[in-house]
Parts: C-alpha cells; structure tokens; sequence
C-alpha cells in the first residue's frame, strides 16, 4: 500500500488487493501506521508558515503531503494537513481533591473508571486528601 493513494478525506475505504499479494498484506497489514489528516481551505494573507504554526507542524510535512513544488498558495485551495494523533487527544485535567470528595466519586465525575484513576496517579489505596492533586486523563 503507497501512501497518498487512498483519499484521505473518506473515512471507509475500500481496498482491493490482489490475490498474489494477499499473503504479503496479512503478514505485513499489523505494521501498517495510521495517518490522520485534517483539511484546511487556504484564505487570504495565509502561507505554508502560518498554516504549519497553527498545527504545531512543519510547513514541509505540509508541501509533502500535498505535492507542494513552491511555497505558493491560492485563495480556496485545500491543503491535507497531517495530524500527530497525540494531537487529538485532550490535554489531562489537574483536579485539586475538595473536602468530601472520594477518589469513586471524582472517577464517576469524569466518566471513568476507579482503576484508570488510580492508575495513572499511582495511587495504591482509596485514601485522599484535600489539596491533593490528581491527573484526570480521556474524560
């Protein structure tokens, strides 16, 4: 599978591979990395420079990813930006332990499980104390 093949808007895709290579694939379909691309329309006064900062990019992964051979741009081109997918993920919440609280109901506040909570704060007992700081990640 080459990259830039498949159009990185669709979510589905289907891929028709032939017989003599499905071996190959199935061997090799485990290694195969993700790529998650968000989608830009370029507006006035906008350059690859710009465009890369306000993604935390390069603006060369930008050119790459869309066969750029200058730096020009055009009002209303569409421009593939790929996406880190640490990206996509919410930065983890500092939640500050409040009198009465538990670590069972802060865990139910935030949608996730005791154990999760506990893990990532490497927390071995319930025991809590206020002022006490805790991570709160994927809520």
């Amino acid at each position: 599978i080459k990259r830039g093949i498949t159009p990185p808007y669709k979510k589905k895709y289907h891929l028709y591979i032939p017989y003599s290579q499905l071996v190959r694939f199935n061997l090799n379909k485990n290694k195969i990395k993700t790529d998650i691309y968000d989608y830009y329309i370029v507006k006035k006064g906008d350059s690859l420079y710009k465009i890369a900062k306000k993604y935390k990019i390069k603006y060369k992964s930008i050119k790459r990813v869309n066969k750029l051979t200058s730096n020009i741009l055009h009002i209303g081109q569409m421009l593939y930006i790929p996406l880190d997918e640490d990206m996509l993920l919410p930065e983890p919440l500092i939640y500050v332990v409040q009198h009465g609280d538990s670590l069972i109901k802060i865990a139910k506040k935030y949608k996730i499980s005791l154990q999760q909570l506990k893990q990532d704060n490497q927390i071995k007992s319930n025991l809590i104390h206020v002022g006490d700081k805790l991570v709160i990640k994927n809520y």
